[in-house]
């Protein structure tokens, strides 16, 4: 019998996104668009550094 816990998949989507995460921020910094909504939702959570 097959089961998968709830716990072993969602180690398995973080585990996978934050290897992800890096990676769309350096494909994202190529487009000049995403660049100014990036900074809005920075500016929209606190300030940036």
């Amino acid at each position: 019998q097959n089961s998968v816990t709830s716990t072993s998949l969602t180690t398995t989507f973080e585990s996978f996104f934050r290897i992800l995460n890096p990676l769309s921020q350096v494909l994202d910094r190529t487009n000049s668009l995403t660049q100014i909504v990036h900074g809005r939702k920075s500016s929209y959570l606190g300030s940036r550094d």
